[in-house]
């Protein structure tokens, strides 16, 4: 990467500059990461700093300043220092010549829709398997979390070089789907004009007192507009006699699937697209998760007592161990997790990340115990927890939805605030905060919405380069030129802050922490307006001046390095990079 390449080289003149004072960091015992250049607290006092000199002083015999002022001069002498000054109480503080600044912004130019890419992964496999949402109903706002976070990370992956599969998990067997069946069976029949009153009571729950409808003896679990739709467009295709001949498995079939559609529909306005789906239900028709219940047994991690067969999960830190087969002979749902989890790993990959509701905090434990039983590396598992996030209007949390019934649609967030400031509001905090999500911030064109501040600043780019070439002005190709014409510190600021983005990138999917971007592309977009907004008080600073030729050639220069780099940030969140805004974000 850019800028670890940069202190690699100047951390070799430092070990060099130690040296050439007589002993080396290993001599003296001292971790040379603890005095290693990073960046200086202060930017009046330089670029970069390291405290050497007061780490190894009282080893060397001598004090800290003169030991300083002799790491100093070794160091002044790499083309990348362009001043080494020894301060009290001992730190060597650098300032980066103009080849340094020429190093980045060449960089940036060559890399172009690259630059931030790395090769940490080494073309390793990633299985990433994220929102797996139960084909039962819409998705809700805590999907949207999950979609946006697991979409950016497998983006930030691939930047740095891992082979990475994105994978949702359909949740397609067992009682839910049946409840989904009967439901569906319920509203066609009522839409049909096909329902028998004497088949249908009115109840309320006991415990919450909401009301709630049974038929043919069975609980209407799913409800909402949603299911009457699927019903009004499967009824107007079907005669009566195929509606009352459908089986449960039928009707469960036709409402899955179309609740699948509708759940790879709403993904896709969020631009999140899938590379494979995997059903449950085939793993059961394809033995598999019998072929692993098997396994299981055959391990020696497995157990009977009370009548059933438990796991011993204790093992992986989980508290107590878990039933695998109740009394009944049932499979409990930790089986056929197992089972799809074996599946992945027979597919050969590197690497299995999940990414889960927080609620699941306990089942990491769980799922290490099965994959190691069946003879899998654990610790080739992952599970991202991400926390509640919650919907406010007007400075009210939002509830629920009229569409999905009792919680607030993922539909309903991307439709009025849009699939970009979706993705920001939910990128932009670390998985393991709750947070509000502000749908009136995140409808604001303005530049209290950071979303619309980041792109703005990309669209305000790319409108003044078309305006230097309208007017005659051509960018300079000469990096090392435009490093040597800009000298401001604010100019600095922003070459050293584009210095930096790999390392951002690289850190993300080190962590697999996707909110560091975001934080990364809105101070990249304030260093810019800071200094858009600085030509209305010096006019020295307006980009384009006739008078000024060479000066505003270097700084569309620079201005087209930034908004690269903000497209590219924002591409590794799913964000658009607009090179014009709507009337409206330009009236701002």
């Amino acid at each position: 990467m850019l800028l670890t390449s940069m202190k690699e080289e100047l951390n070799i003149a430092l070990k060099a500059a130690v040296q050439a004072a007589g002993k080396s960091f290993e001599d003296l015992g001292v971790a040379f990461e603890r005095a290693a250049l990073g960046p200086c607290k202060s930017p009046d006092h330089g670029d970069l700093a390291t405290n050497a000199a007061m780490l190894l002083a009282k080893p060397l015999g001598t004090n800290p300043i003169a030991l300083g002022t002799a790491i100093a001069e070794q160091l002044a002498a790499h083309p990348f220092i362009a001043k080494a000054e020894a301060v009290k109480p001992g730190f060597v503080n650098l300032r980066l010549s103009p080849a340094a600044f020429a190093h980045v912004l060449s960089y940036v130019k060559q890399q172009r829709e690259a630059y931030g890419d790395s090769t940490l992964g080494q073309k390793r496999r990633v299985l990433l398997e994220f929102v797996s949402a139960n084909p039962t109903g819409p998705m809700h706002l805590g999907h949207c979390r999950h979609a946006a976070t697991g979409d950016s990370l497998a983006r930030i992956l691939r930047a740095a070089s891992y082979d990475v599969t994105t994978e949702f998990y359909i949740n397609d067997a067992g009682a839910q789907i049946k409840a989904l069946g009967r439901s569906f069976r319920y509203a066609c029949l009522k839409v049909a004009g096909l329902l028998d009153p004497a088949t249908v009571q009115h109840e309320n729950d006991p415990e919450t007192g909401r009301a709630f409808i049974v038929h043919d003896g069975e609980r209407v679990q799913y409800t909402g507009d949603y299911m009457e739709e699927f019903a009004r467009e499967f009824v107007s295709t079907a005669t009566p006699d195929q509606l009352l001949g459908m089986s449960p498995e039928e009707f469960s079939l036709e409402a899955r699937n179309r609740n699948l559609e509708m759940i790879k529909r709403d993904l896709g306005a969020m631009g999140v697209f899938f590379d494979n789906y995997v059903s449950e239900k085939a793993l059961h028709e394809n033995a598999a998760v019998e072929e692993a219940m098997l396994k299981l047994r055959e391990s020696g991690r497995t157990y009977e007592q009370d009548g059933a067969v438990w796991l011993k999960t204790q093992d992986y830190g989980d508290p107590e161990d878990r039933v695998l087969i109740k009394g009944d002979g049932a499979y409990t749902y930790l089986v056929p997790d197992i089972a799809y989890h074996h599946d992945k790993y027979l597919r050969g990959y590197d690497r299995y990340i999940n990414v889960f509701g927080a609620d699941h905090g306990g089942y990491l434990p769980r799922l290490k115990a099965g994959v190691a039983a069946l003879g899998h590396d654990p610790e080739a598992l992952t599970i991202i927890l991400l926390r509640l996030v919650f919907l406010t209007r007007g400075g009210q949390r939002v509830k629920f939805s009229k569409r999905a019934g009792n919680f607030v649609a993922l539909s309903d967030v991307v439709e009025e605030a849009g699939p970009d400031a979706a993705r920001w509001f939910i990128l932009c905090r670390s998985s393991d905060s709750e947070f509000e999500f502000d749908l009136d911030l995140a409808k604001q064109a303005s530049s209290q919405n950071p979303v619309y501040k980041v792109q703005y600043a990309h669209a305000r780019i790319c409108t003044m380069i078309d305006k230097g070439t309208e007017e005659g002005f051509t960018m300079l190709a000469d990096p090392a030129r435009v490093a040597d014409i800009l000298t401001a510190p604010i100019e600095r600021d922003m070459i050293l802050y584009l210095a930096q983005f790999p390392e951002v990138v690289e850190r993300s999917a080190r962590e697999l922490s996707v909110h560091h971007i975001p934080a990364y592309a809105l101070g990249l977009a304030d260093l810019w307006n800071s200094y858009y907004s600085m030509a209305r008080t010096d006019e020295t600073f307006r980009v384009l001046r006739p008078e000024a030729k060479e000066l505003s050639e270097a700084r569309l220069f620079l201005a087209d390095t930034m908004r690269q780099v903000l497209s590219n940030a924002l591409g590794l969140m799913g964000i658009t990079a607009p090179s014009r805004m709507t009337k409206a974000a330009e009236a701002e």
